[in-house]
Formats: C-alpha cells, sequence, structure tokens
C-alpha cells in the first residue's frame, strides 16, 4: 500500500488489506518519507518499505520530472521488487482506493488467475482514447512506438507478475521513460505479456466480468455514476457492493467544519 501520510483512515485500510491478503502473502506500507522528518511510530513493528525523493535519481532511471507525481510513482514498487524479488505477484494499492466488500474476495478471485502480467484497469489503446494526456511521455533516445500501437492503463490500484517487474525494470535500465500508465500497459503488451482488466468494458475483460469490481466512466456512463476514476473525489466509498472506489479521500474536522483532505473542492458521495 503506498502513502505519504499515515493517519486513522490509512491505517485501517492497511489492515483491512492485510487481513484480506494473509492467505496469499505479505502486506507492506510502502511509506513516501520526508527528509528530515520523524517516520511515523505506526511503522514500528510493521511491515514497511520506506523511500524518499531520491529514489527518482537512486534507482538511476529517467524520471517525468522532479517530482514523483505525476508520472514516476511505479518506481516505489520497482525498487521495492528489486529488494524483495522472489513474490509472484505484486499488488500496488494507492492509499484513496477502497474495495466495497471483503477484500480476500477480490484477492482470492485473482488469485486463480495467476497466469496474468498485468491485472489493472481502463485498459485500452490510442485509438479508444486518443485525448488522453499522456501519449506522449512515452519515448527513447532511439527507439519509436507508433501511437496507434501505444496501450494504456489506470493504476491506483494494480498487479504485475514477477517476471513483468524484471521486463520492466530492464526496459527502464535502457534508459525507456514515460508515464507509468501508459509505459507499463505498452511494454509490456509488445513483448507479449498478458494484460487483464479488472471489470469495466473491452477486448481485456473476461467473459462474465464486466463491471464487476468497477464501474467504468465512458462516453454513457457519467463520472459521478462509476466507482474507479481519477475524478470528482468522494470522501466515503458507494453502496454498490464488491465494487473498487477511487478517489475517497478522508474528511477530518477542522475548526468547525469537515474538510477533505484533497487538492481538490469538489466531493461527491
Amino acid at each position: 500500500m503506498l502513502t505519504n501520510n499515515i493517519n486513522s483512515p490509512v491505517i485501517k485500510l492497511f489492515n483491512d488489506i492485510k487481513k484480506g491478503a494473509e492467505e496469499f502473502g505479505q502486506t507492506y506500507i510502502l511509506y513516501h518519507w520526508k527528509a528530515n522528518s520523524e517516520l511515523p511510530s505506526f511503522l514500528n513493528g510493521t511491515n514497511s518499505f520506506t523511500f524518499s525523493d531520491d529514489i527518482l535519481k537512486r534507482l538511476n532511471y529517467i524520471p517525468l520530472s522532479e517530482k514523483l507525481v505525476p508520472g514516476s510513482n511505479h518506481f516505489p514498487l520497482l525498487d521495492f521488487y528489486k529488494t524483495n524479488p522472489d513474490y509472484d505477484h505484486y499488488w500496488l494499492i494507492e492509499d484513496d482506493v477502497r474495495f466495497s466488500g471483503l477484500w480476500h474476495f477480490l484477492f482470492s478471485t485473482f488469485s486463480d488467475l495467476y497466469n496474468y502480467d498485468l491485472l489493472a484497469s481502463y485498459i485500452g489503446n490510442y485509438k479508444e482514447e486518443p485525448r488522453w494526456f499522456w501519449w506522449n511521455s512515452l519515448r527513447h533516445n532511439e527507439y519509436f512506438i507508433p501511437l496507434a500501437e501505444r496501450y494504456k492503463s489506470f493504476h491506483p490500484i494494480y498487479r504485475l507478475s514477477n517476471a513483468a517487474l524484471a521486463h520492466l525494470c530492464s526496459m527502464l535500465d535502457n534508459k525507456w521513460v514515460g508515464h507509468h500508465e501508459v509505459l507499463i500497459p505498452t511494454l509490456l503488451y509488445r513483448s507479449n505479456y498478458k494484460l487483464l482488466d479488472f471489470g469495466g468494458e473491452g477486448r481485456f475483460v473476461l467473459k462474465g466480468f464486466e463491471n464487476k469490481f468497477y464501474i467504468a466512466h465512458d462516453s454513457k456512463t457519467p463520472p459521478s455514476v462509476s466507482t474507479l476514476r481519477y475524478r470528482p473525489i468522494r470522501y466515503q466509498e458507494g453502496n454498490s457492493t464488491n465494487k473498487i472506489y477511487h478517489p475517497v479521500k478522508a474528511l477530518f474536522y477542522d475548526k468547525g467544519q469537515f474538510i477533505a483532505k484533497a487538492r481538490d473542492n469538489v466531493i461527491a458521495k
């Protein structure tokens, strides 16, 4: 679970994920530590992997900018993999993801689908969404992938196989650069790794899995109806059962009113 803030909602999410995953493996907090700040006491005795902004240079990969976000927040997962290379699969879950069911159900469903290398949402190609902002972020000094051959996916929650992570590390060592939501699916698909969508719609969704674990936002569905999206934010998950919700930002009480700890002012129920 990736976070830069340890508070009660984050601790609850971590414990829920840990309980749901204990049959299948280990759960870690990937904690983005600010240099010279004190580490939260919750990390004592908890499986954790701490990193700071030096990860942008330490791995010798090429980031999109001088900050982890946007585009380079796959670096912590790659770093964790290189330090812990013996797991079959690696889930990455951001701290504003919620699941309106038992996490065990989600993990057990895809544990049976172990032969897929990337498990994510909204997997599609350039033709299906040509106006997406990050297509042109994918680049290399010597090689070029035509736009028509590029793929994207949404990564608040996703799973990568051990083999996929090894391949991605090799590609970044070879100086490929790009926003992780185009770099990861494109480089994997071109090398014949297998991609699978959680739900939604499209050719990467298994038959019977349409909108199974999230309700997709498309031309027929407004963003406020979809459960897994970029914006608008929510302050709690919705009423649909066994659905992934994102972004869910915790509400805090301050100076007589509730405020959302988020950059946006729009909050959807």
